[in-house]
């Protein structure tokens, strides 16, 4: 075990402890602390541990590999993380020398070595994940995310610590989740972001069957209609995305299949240089009782799977009733992490309207940006949900497809927008929220289907 991972395992027992035995009216008094008491656990932690703390300031010192850790530091820490679990000390001790900890490691946690070096994927920076019930995470730049995030809706933890974050595996449910680390390197040095939304098909394209089950009707997608007029038009999109200069290009759920994939890795192989999008959300393939986004890289390498969640439930005329989405998912979500973006989820349209599943994206996982594939006959609800993700500083984009227009029980007049794109934080006054209008050639059946939307989101204020 390294330096690094005995500090994160540390500061994950701290979490724990803190987690455990205080509550939001110890985090009121913890800020309202006097400059005297201040003073007193600078003073106090600069006794205890003089390895971490300057002299006199207080101020943090760089966290690296060196002679300072070899003598008893971490017996020290590892009894004084017991004297406050046994009452003996203040733990708002321990919340300051949280707060040292973080600050001494941000130069090692930003270096992105113990995450980006060995593979993408980490489950925590933290050893101690199943004794402790914490995962630790580095908390990667967004670049609208006010720093004061969450601090005017509560008190807690996590508003003292800046360079990483943590989940509660309590907090998960019955979820497993799978963290992306993306390389710092993506969007680096891009003063915006512009983002590629397509509805790809203006045609009834679902093959439906319906069956009954335990006294209720359900149903499933066995295939596509203009199957080869979808992959015509994707391969149209991306081209035009790579043109337009997408950085992140976004198709609704349900239209997918395996050949996208590979069309955009040829199209990749045989004609271009410069890679295209940073990243592409691919329209989900329903299949097998899942329902399934497949997210890549800009050379069409893949990144990760995400699952639909929660069925959709749609009015059949046949059984006059609401037949339910057969989904079997696999409880797992995927989260990316990118410098400058912070955490992406994909969200596919029913989930996003879950309560339960919201919160857990937005609370839980503190995600900055929540893509939402869409095939469905109406946009009210999303619009409505959207405005929750506000507080959290978190954008949201919601694309739909137009050939959603064909399902029974849809109304025209509901497609006259077939996209929504909300921004908060410091992107309040400059962007806001937009909704994305169908041209005025869809409704004069004049449709080429090659639609690409792209909007630009500024990276700061």
């Amino acid at each position: 075990m390294n330096i690094y991972t005995k500090f994160y395992d540390f500061m994950a027992e701290i979490i724990r402890l803190l987690e455990d035995h205080t509550n939001e009216d110890f985090y009121i008094k913890y800020r309202g602390a006097t400059p005297l008491f201040v003073a007193q656990m600078n003073h106090k932690l600069e006794e205890q541990f003089p390895e971490l703390l300057q002299k006199e300031t207080g101020h943090s010192l760089e966290v690296v590999d060196d002679e300072r850790w070899k003598g008893d530091f971490f017996v020290r820490l590892a009894y004084f993380i017991n004297q406050c679990k046994n009452g003996k000390e203040d733990n708002r001790l321990l919340v300051y020398l949280l707060h040292k900890l973080d600050i001494g490691l941000s130069e090692r946690i930003l270096s992105g070595d113990d995450y980006l070096l060995t593979s993408d994927r980490i489950n925590c920076l933290n050893t101690n994940g199943d004794k402790t019930g914490i995962m630790l995470l580095p908390r990667c730049q967004c670049l609208w995310e006010r720093n004061s995030r969450g601090r005017q809706y509560g008190f807690g933890l996590m508003n003292d610590i800046r360079n990483v974050y943590y989940i509660r595996r309590e907090d998960m449910g019955l979820y497993e989740l799978t963290n992306i680390f993306l390389h710092k390197t993506f969007f680096q040095g891009k003063k915006s972001i512009k983002f590629g939304m397509s509805p790809v098909i203006n045609q009834d394209v679902l093959k439906a069957s319906y069956h009954e089950r335990e006294e209720a009707v359900y149903f499933t997608i066995d295939g596509l209609h203009k199957g080869n007029n979808i992959r015509n038009n994707v391969k149209c999109i991306i081209k035009r995305a790579k043109e337009d200069g997408v950085n992140i290009l976004i198709f609704p759920e349900m239209i997918g299949m395996d050949e996208l994939q590979a069309d955009c890795r040829q199209l990749y192989e045989e004609n271009w240089d410069v890679d295209g999008p940073e990243i592409v959300v691919f329209p989900s393939i329903w299949r097998d009782y899942t329902n399934t986004s497949i997210i890549t890289k800009a050379n069409a390498s893949e990144i990760g799977r995400q699952q639909k969640q929660n069925p959709y439930q749609r009015y059949v005329r046949e059984y006059n009733t609401e037949a339910i989405e057969d989904l079997r998912p696999d409880r797992k979500i995927v989260l990316m992490h990118i410098e400058g973006v912070g955490r992406i989820a994909i969200v596919i349209c029913k989930d996003f309207l879950t309560k339960e599943y919201r919160r857990m994206i937005l609370d839980v996982l503190k995600a900055t940006l929540i893509i939402v594939p869409s095939f469905s006959t109406g946009n009210f609800d999303f619009r409505q949900v959207m405005g929750e993700c506000r507080q959290y500083d978190c954008g949201v984009i919601w694309l739909n497809c137009c050939g959603a227009m064909h399902l029974e029980d849809a109304k025209k007049s509901n497609f006259k927008d077939i996209g929504y794109l909300q921004f908060s934080g410091k992107l309040t006054d400059s962007i806001g929220s937009m909704s994305i209008e169908r041209q005025n050639r869809c409704d004069k059946k004049t449709c080429k289907e090659n639609c690409l939307f792209v909007c630009e989101v500024p990276l700061s204020e």
